[in-house]
């Protein structure tokens, strides 16, 4: 693994995996718009290649002569499926096509799925690759279909697929908005039933990554990538208040409750013309309790073994929210 593609490159996940090629001294290409934010990769030694997964010429150009292609990049939110199988399935087929054509000598091709394209577990049962998929939005199921459509080439391409559960950390701002909720005193109980998540650090999502690129076995295989099996939110919310010294008032809020406010969002987003990460299909997430999976196969394939607890991994990513100013 010396010269590397990575698309979705200036995002929170793509960030963390460049900076820890560039630290390998490897060769890292970035593929990114024009319009890409690149305040976390500007200062590494990289080389960017500005195109879109539909710009098969621009892919063709950033594909040639890589080893090692990790495919970052996605949509998680948007206001019609056919937005996330365009960008999550059409646009994962046309990169694989640009590879075909022009990286022969491939080495691995790694695809940053998500444990939505497996859907959601049974009660206090941690689902593993086994498992039937049963995705319960549009962008689980997006993330799906771009799965089936690797693992097609599969006998030609030397593919691996990971399944990150919740991930978490440093630049992340869709978790951000929990610790904010703490900061400002409150915890909010969607529901009276528990609520259980897989979570993973993003420090250990890009250990795994870097495993699924050079270990042997992995090509051909499906891997859920998890710091912690199982965490109740509740447990978590408490975790982030001694780490941030509030103590939030727990507040509950009915699901019918809940189902208004995102009617709400959805209108306003409808009116302002921008997209929500709280777009209404995630009420079919939220209907859901567990989120809960396996990280064994990792362990047994990869040597996948995570380094962050998720104490330190709180307090880590409190500290850097507050030296970014995105936590008080």
């Amino acid at each position: 693994m010396k010269n590397i593609l990575v698309t979705g490159a200036n995002g929170f996940v793509g960030s963390h995996l460049v900076e820890a090629l560039v630290k390998k001294k490897m060769h890292v290409r970035c593929l990114v718009r024009k319009t890409s934010d690149l305040r976390w990769l500007e200062h590494l030694d990289v080389t960017f290649i500005y195109g879109e997964l539909f710009d098969y010429e621009s892919l063709s150009l950033a594909v040639r002569g890589v080893d090692t292609v990790f495919h970052c990049a996605g949509r998680v939110k948007g206001r019609h499926p056919e937005e996330f199988l365009r960008s999550n399935a059409e646009g994962t087929e046309i990169l694989l096509q640009a590879i075909r054509e022009n990286a022969p000598a491939l080495h691995r091709f790694v695809l940053i799925s998500s444990q939505a394209a497996a859907g959601p577990s049974p009660e206090n049962q941690l689902i593993n690759e086994t498992a039937t998929p049963n995705p319960v939005t549009w962008y689980g199921k997006s993330k799906r279909k771009a799965e089936e459509i690797v693992l097609s080439h599969a006998a030609e391409l030397p593919v691996v697929i990971l399944r990150p559960s919740t991930v978490y950390g440093p630049r992340d701002t869709d978790v951000l908005q929990l610790f904010k909720t703490v900061q400002q005193g409150f915890n909010l109980r969607l529901g009276i039933k528990p609520r259980a998540m897989s979570l993973v650090h993003v420090d250990d999502l890009v250990q795994a990554c870097l495993l699924a690129a050079e270990h042997p076995k992995a090509a051909g295989e499906v891997f859920f990538i998890i710091s912690q099996s199982k965490v109740f939110v509740n447990d978590f919310v408490k975790q982030i208040s001694e780490s941030t010294g509030k103590k939030p008032i727990s507040v509950f809020i009915p699901m019918f409750l809940f189902y208004l406010i995102l009617g709400m969002i959805e209108i306003w987003s409808r009116i302002t013309g921008k997209i929500s990460i709280l777009y209404w299909q995630k009420l079919n997430e939220y209907r859901e309790t567990n989120w809960i999976c396996d990280g064994g196969k990792a362990e047994r394939i990869l040597g996948f073994s995570p380094k962050v607890a998720l104490e330190q991994g709180i307090e880590d990513t409190i500290a850097w929210y507050r030296s970014a100013g995105w936590l008080s």
